[in-house]
């Protein structure tokens, strides 16, 4: 991978859920939203306990034989050799800088007993990685499993020991660093998780539900797209490469969505969910229930002066659902979302549109367009989706390769990407072969 392209995660800013309700939101997802890389994240430990179940499930054992296991396994890492102070003295030999590892936030009932950070640092990387001791092996790939799940590293296990090295949708981003921090726990950098949601979608019930069905479809799609192209740009030439062009993909992304995805006719929870935007610095917060399913949000964000208005509407008997985002006269942010039958899904922001196939928990075919950023937007009136069917390929494609900032589309074997530089305005295009 090029020293390019790895120091595009660098410069890539997340927008923290309070940046978010203090400013007013934008349109389209043109400018980059990739997540920057932790040294360190807390373990997702409902990811970590269904790894467990999974275990359980496959041996079916007595737990006096899984205790038996977890003492062969202690025991193998005790003949090894293998032990904080030799893996200490190892990294210092190796002219790596060592000191404690005070600071990091650990959250869950798994924690490690001891270890240290190291010091990495080569022409694409300086970071404080750690090295943790876990009571037993057990606790360390439980541990190891939640990180994974997390998404932004893959972990390093021998026996009671785990690292990590950074990743993005389970690929990692130093090939150099991961090779060092395995042989220094002198084993192999673990597979990234299966991410694949529910294999069934069954008709939402109200606006929350419709939400949870958004999240299933849209993290399944920037998955597949990222995780592809991250792959790809190890390897690609620098003309078919998008991180060295600075290209990302942040497909149908919505801060509001994610902010009123509990809305339903249950007062009590949109009571909550008031009282979340105001501790985030909201005054003057309201939701009002004009209709069924249709709800008015307004208050004003911190550092801002005018109100917002965010109106939500949710359609019981198709599924749709409908936001937009008002800034006096004019459209803020629009989101919508089409369950077309037969596991086809249309979506449609400001800037964006999208029919995507998604079937037993899996991505089987999208066609996706984002326009230019000074190409017009789609009118939240006149181009609405909210009561329409029959959307097909042409809808999504309808404005002309020319206006498109990126267009991208999948049959459930190759990805073809044609895709315009944010920074540079450079083009690159690429088919790629999705595993």
């Amino acid at each position: 991978m090029s020293k390019t392209s790895l120091k595009v995660a660098s410069i890539l800013i997340t927008v923290c859920s309070g940046l978010f309700l203090s400013s007013c939101s934008t349109g389209g997802s043109e400018a980059p939203d990739v997540k920057l890389i932790s040294p360190v994240q807390a373990p997702a430990t409902e990811a970590a306990d269904q790894n467990t179940a999974e275990a359980e499930a496959v041996n079916q054992n007595t737990a006096a034989e899984t205790e038996q296991q977890n003492a062969a396994e202690a025991e193998a890492v005790l003949d090894s050799g293998l032990t904080l102070e030799k893996l200490k003295a190892k990294a210092e030999e190796l002219g790596y800088e060592i000191t404690p590892n005070e600071g990091y936030q650990l959250t869950g009932s798994i924690k490690p007993e001891d270890g240290f950070n190291l010091h990495y640092v080569d022409d694409n990387s300086d970071t404080f990685i750690p090295v943790f001791e876990f009571g037993s092996p057990d606790d360390a790939l439980r541990y190891a499993g939640g990180v994974n799940a997390a998404g932004y590293n893959l972990c390093i296990v021998n026996g009671r020991f785990v690292t990590m090295t950074g990743a993005q949708y389970g690929v990692v981003m130093n090939d150099a660093e991961a090779a060092f921090l395995a042989g220094l726990l002198e084993s192999e950098v673990m597979a990234a998780p299966n991410i694949s949601g529910s294999p069934v979608i069954s008709q939402a019930s109200d606006y929350a539900s419709a939400c949870k069905q958004i999240d299933t479809v849209k993290n399944a799609l920037n998955t597949l797209v990222n995780r592809t192209v991250l792959t790809h740009d190890k390897s690609a030439a620098s003309d078919k490469n998008f991180s060295a062009a600075f290209i990302s993909f942040n497909m149908l992304s919505s801060g509001n969505l994610m902010f009123t995805a509990t809305l339903s006719e249950d007062e009590a929870s949109r009571d909550a969910m008031a009282q979340m935007w105001t501790a985030f610095g909201v005054t003057d917060m309201k939701i009002e229930r004009t209709a069924a399913h249709t709800y008015e949000l307004t208050g004003v964000r911190a550092g801002m002066e005018t109100p917002f208005l965010i109106r939500c509407m949710f359609e019981p008997s198709s599924g749709a659902l409908r936001l937009v985002e008002m800034g006096g006269d004019s459209v803020i942010e629009l989101f919508e979302y089409v369950p077309l039958g037969g596991d086809t899904y249309a979506f449609q922001t400001i800037s964006e549109r999208a029919l995507v196939t998604y079937q037993g928990g899996q991505i089987t075919g999208f066609t996706y367009s984002l326009l230019k950023s000074e190409t017009a937007v789609y009118n939240s009136e006149a181009d609405s989706i909210y009561d329409k069917s029959g959307l097909d390929t042409a809808w999504v494609t309808a404005a002309g390769e020319d206006l498109f900032g990126q267009l991208i589309t999948y049959d459930g074997t190759i990805l073809k990407i044609h895709a315009e530089s944010f920074f540079t305005g450079s083009r690159v295009t690429a088919d790629i072969s999705v595993p």
